[in-house]
Parts: C-alpha cells; sequence; structure tokens
C-alpha cells in the first residue's frame, strides 16, 4: 500500500463493532482512537475478535480466533518496545553509552524480542511469512536506531567520531548494511521500503557532504539535496529489482516533486512512468506532477487569508500590483533566524521600491511567534499559519519545511516558489527581475 487509507465502522450500544475485509495478500492496518493506536495483521481467511479498553487502550488489548497469534504478539511488542517510556530509555543510553555499551544494549533488545517471536510463533505453530517479516522489522529498527547513535556522537560526541572519521562508527556495529535489499516479501514494511532509500542517498549524500563547507549557503544547500536524490533515484534504478525498485524510486520520485521545480525532476518522473508496470503508483505520481504544473512560473499564486499580528485578516491579493517576497519560517527553526540579518539587509536595499516582506509563521504558539518577531525586530507584514502542514496554505505551496521563499510577481502570479533566501547571492538578481528592473 502506498497511500493511507481509512474506513470508520459504527459501534452499537453494547460498545461491539463488526467489519470485513476482502483479502488476497497480507494487509497491515491500524486500530486508531484519539492519539491512540495499535497495529494488526490480517491474512486472507484470518477471523479475529478484538478485546480493548479505550481508556487504557495498549495494556488491554487482546486477540482471539484464528490469526489472533500474530495479533498478540504484535500488541506485546509494541509495548515492550514501542511504548513512549521505552523510546525514552533507548535515547538516553544513545546519549550515555560508548559504541561498544550500545552495541551490547542493542544485542540485548534482539535477545528480548527472539524470546517474544518463539513464544508467539510456537502457539501459532505455522512458519509463514508474518515471522520473517517481523523479524526484519525489529532488526532494521534496530539499525536505526544505531544510525541514530553514530548521528548523535558524530556531531555531538567525541571528535574521534566526527568529520571523516564519521565511518568509524559503523565498526561497532556489524548487522548495519547487512540486509539483503531486493526483498520482495519485505516491501509491506515501511521500515524495509525506508531503509533501502537510505541505503542508496547514504552512498551517493557522503559523497556530497564530505565537499560541504560548515558556512553553505541554504540555497546551494537545496540544490545539492536535489541532485542528490537525483543521483539516488539512478542507483535504485541500476541496482534495486521487481517491486522493491518501483516502490523505492517512487518514494524518491516523490520526494524530488515535493521539493523541486518540475524542470528539476524531470527526467527522473518521465523514466518512471514510461517504465513503472504499477499502475497505481503512476497514477499517484501524476496526481502530484499535476499540482506542480499549477505551481510553476507564471501561474496564478493561490490566494489566501491569515491573521496578522494584530488580529486583523490579511489576503495574498491585498497586494495585487507589488511584488510580494513571502518568507515562510517558524521561532524554532535555526536557519531561519539566521537569515534574519540579511532580511534587514535587503529590506534597506529595496526599501523604495514595490516590494512587499510577507512573513508567514508557522508556530502553533502564537506567544512564541509574537516574541521571536520583537526579539529579532524583523519588519515587514507578520501573519500565522499555525497547524501548516494540514492547512489550505501549506498544502497549495508545497510547504514541507521551513525555511521556504515565494516571490510573486506584480500581476499575482508565481514568479519563483523556490526563491533564494535572504543570505544568497542571487536574491537582489531575483527581485530585480520580478521588478522588470533587469
Amino acid at each position: 500500500m502506498t497511500t493511507k487509507k481509512e474506513f470508520q465502522v459504527d459501534i452499537d450500544k453494547k460498545g461491539n463493532f463488526k467489519f470485513l475485509l476482502n483479502l488476497d495478500t497480507i494487509y497491515y492496518g491500524k486500530f486508531e482512537h484519539g492519539d491512540e493506536y495499535t497495529s494488526f495483521c490480517l491474512y486472507p481467511g484470518d477471523e479475529i475478535s478484538l478485546s480493548i479498553d479505550t481508556k487504557q487502550f495498549d495494556e488491554t488489548v487482546t486477540y482471539k480466533g484464528k490469526g489472533s497469534e500474530k495479533n498478540n504478539y504484535l500488541a506485546e511488542e509494541y509495548l515492550l518496545f514501542h511504548d513512549e517510556k521505552v523510546i525514552e530509555e533507548i535515547y538516553r543510553v544513545i546519549v550515555e553509552s560508548t559504541p561498544e555499551s550500545f552495541n551490547e544494549y542493542s544485542d540485548s533488545l534482539i535477545t528480548k524480542h527472539d524470546r517474544l517471536i518463539k513464544k508467539y510463533k510456537d502457539k501459532a505453530n505455522n512458519k509463514d511469512d508474518f515471522w520473517k517479516i517481523s523479524e526484519m522489522d525489529f532488526l532494521l529498527r534496530i539499525i536505526s536506531f544505531q544510525d541514530s547513535y553514530n548521528m548523535f556522537k558524530s556531531y555531538y560526541g567525541n571528535t574521534e567520531y566526527q568529520g571523516e572519521n564519521y565511518e568509524k562508527m559503523n565498526v561497532a556495529f556489524p548487522k548495519l548494511h547487512s540486509v539483503d535489499l531486493n526483498q520482495e516479501k519485505f516491501t509491506v514494511l515501511y521500515t524495509y521500503l525506508e531503509y533501502v532509500s537510505c541505503e542508496f542517498s547514504h552512498t551517493s549524500s557522503m559523497l556530497e557532504f564530505k565537499t560541504y563547507e560548515r558556512d553553505i549557503n541554504v540555497d546551494t544547500f537545496a540544490s545539492e539535496i536535489i541532485r542528490g536524490n537525483e543521483k539516488t533515484y539512478k542507483l535504485q534504478k541500476l541496482y534495486l529489482t521487481g517491486t522493491v525498485r518501483e516502490l523505492v524510486t517512487f518514494n524518491e520520485l516523490k520526494m524530488m516533486i515535493e521539493n523541486s521545480s518540475v524542470e528539476q525532476y524531470s527526467e527522473c518522473y518521465n523514466d518512471f512512468i514510461n517504465t513503472c508496470t504499477n499502475q497505481e503508483l503512476i497514477t499517484e505520481i501524476n496526481i502530484l506532477h499535476n499540482v506542480n504544473l499549477k505551481f510553476e512560473k507564471g501561474q496564478p499564486a493561490p490566494d489566501f487569508e491569515l491573521i496578522d499580528i494584530l488580529g486583523k485578516n490579511v489576503k495574498l491579493s491585498d497586494f495585487r500590483g507589488k511584488v510580494v517576497y513571502i518568507d515562510f519560517w517558524a521561532s524554532w527553526c535555526g536557519p531561519c533566524i539566521m537569515e534574519f540579518p540579511y532580511t534587514s539587509e535587503i529590506h534597506n536595499e529595496f526599501k523604495d521600491e514595490d516590494i512587499v516582506f510577507m512573513y508567514i509563521s508557522i508556530d502553533d504558539d502564537k506567544e512564541k511567534w509574537l516574541g521571536a518577531v520583537l526579539e529579532y525586530k524583523i519588519e515587514g507584514i507578520h501573519l500565522n499559519c499555525p497547524r501548516v502542514f494540514e492547512s489550505e496554505v501549506g498544502k497549495q505551496y508545497r510547504i514541507s519545511g521551513v525555511p521556504r521563499c515565494v516571490i510573486i510577481d506584480k500581476e499575482g502570479n508565481i514568479f519563483n516558489k523556490d526563491a533564494p533566501h535572504p543570505s544568497s547571492d542571487k536574491i537582489r538578481i531575483e527581485l530585480k527581475e520580478a521588478l522588470n528592473k533587469e
């Protein structure tokens, strides 16, 4: 499954519900209640009953019937390895341990998980792929924790593991990079697809990373990321096969579409739609691509209405006839804050021109937003768009992270949907072009 599919069921007066799924293969899903959820797995022919107390939730999940062993395993596995307190403990160990002691800790988690698998697998008295899939899922999460350890120590730990010596960290974890990347049965796992993708992106990005400087320009870094995605896509096409290749390249292309222009990803897009055999994936990619086409240079900029710093409603269309430089930012975003000194310079240089500098904070906390505006003395139009990733503005302007800048021309059309940041040498050229003063 490539997209999230949801359905609701009615609960009767006694708190019971029933539903039927027509399956022809293994199916993984989630029961959700508010912020709580529990995973389940079904095979064709399974018939299970679920008992749960929504007030205690995780601790009360139990299954009965055909296929119950798999699901009782998933319920207990969540308590042992996914609970919030468990995750906190894992990251505490990441911070405090040496590579050797963390390796021992990882092994202890694997041993604990092996015992859990045996407990339910013996009860099930079968050897279907679910147990192999579950073992792989857990191994990949252990690898993820180990990689988190690598990253944490390389950035914040002893200098022995920083810079070019980063790869020394992997010596402590022999299970890293030992997973077969072309196993179709594991494509039901998001963790597997993500691992395969990361293996290829790691190869290309580390080569690029060695050329970066500490004071690298934000725009240069973004363009390098896009080039890295293209290289990763081509590596994936070259070395992966079948369903694994189609799903992993789909995810890579999806990231490119969401974070770059049509021109930048067109080669990979054309390759994908001409070679992919999964029509569902092609359809989803085309939907994303068509959204992008409507957001290219010269297309009408989506209008929006947000609240300003004084509580008044402000529309983008209120500034028709002026160039609008939109800066999406947040008070908690370090790179955003680092741009503000350059912002003041740009303001001074273009203060007599028909340019509006609009700052859209994505802060959910209004007080932190207002406090940052005052602290950093940011001049311009200030608007707030909380929960931006779920908002219409966020979707229309494809906001997947900040900082993100957009230039709108005097006619209200997109001039540059991924505009240079204030620290970029290109920003002055772009603004002059938008003003028709080349």
